[in-house]
């Protein structure tokens, strides 16, 4: 939502009792907290998923070669197949899609605010300072920083796995997002039990929540 439509809604509390009422939040809430050496981890439900476990992390920056494609993407199976078929024809030949590569999917614009023919989307691989792009692969700077992480198992559920970040955790954590752009991450050495299925990071770029 847009700041003024923020303001006009009215604080945190009555934001999030009004998803309890809608019942969203039952959905997609945090069910318990756990400590740990690492620091607490939450564990949320996530609509039609199971239930998964966040946890913050501080990540590194990171490099990415990408393809970027505008337009309509939610719900296209067959834009981000072409999007990673264009990264792979480049990656491949240099050897980069190693057993151990690590993979993301960035969204540019918010999809709900954003008109769909300008949605932007990016799929990369991560590399080193010293592989050189070339064509339409481009590269760019994941900022590192502390990120909340929950891992999902996905085939279809995209959206309930981003609704369990964004609505259920985020409203009950005390972290806000910042800047920096949230993302999908593929672990090479991350392989799914069932086959047609993906090993998902959900990263959620965080900060302590601020007294405004």
């Amino acid at each position: 939502m847009t700041a003024t439509q923020w303001r006009q809604r009215g604080s945190l509390d009555q934001l999030t009792a009004s998803l309890h009422v809608s019942g969203i939040s039952a959905s997609y809430g945090v069910v318990d907290i756990v400590p740990g050496e690492q620091g607490f981890r939450w564990v949320i439900a996530a609509g039609s998923l199971p239930h998964a476990t966040v946890s913050i992390e501080n990540l590194t920056d990171q490099r990415l070669a990408y393809v970027r494609r505008t337009g309509p993407y939610r719900g296209r199976k067959d834009v981000y197949a072409e999007a990673f078929t264009a990264l792979a024809k480049w990656a491949q030949p240099r050897d980069l899609m190693r057993p151990d590569a690590t993979y993301f999917s960035l969204a540019h614009d918010p999809p709900d605010i954003t008109e769909e023919s300008r949605h932007r989307i990016s799929v990369g691989i991560g590399v080193d300072q010293d592989v050189a792009v070339a064509g339409e692969v481009n590269d760019m700077l994941l900022p590192g920083g502390d990120y909340a992480v929950a891992t999902f198992t996905l085939r279809d559920e995209y959206e309930d796995a981003w609704r369990a970040m964004m609505v259920g955790w985020l409203a009950d954590s005390g972290f806000e997002t910042d800047e920096r752009l949230p993302f999908e991450r593929y672990r090479g050495d991350a392989q799914p039990d069932e086959p047609g299925t993906n090993v998902v990071d959900i990263c959620l770029p965080v900060r302590p929540m601020r007294d405004y």
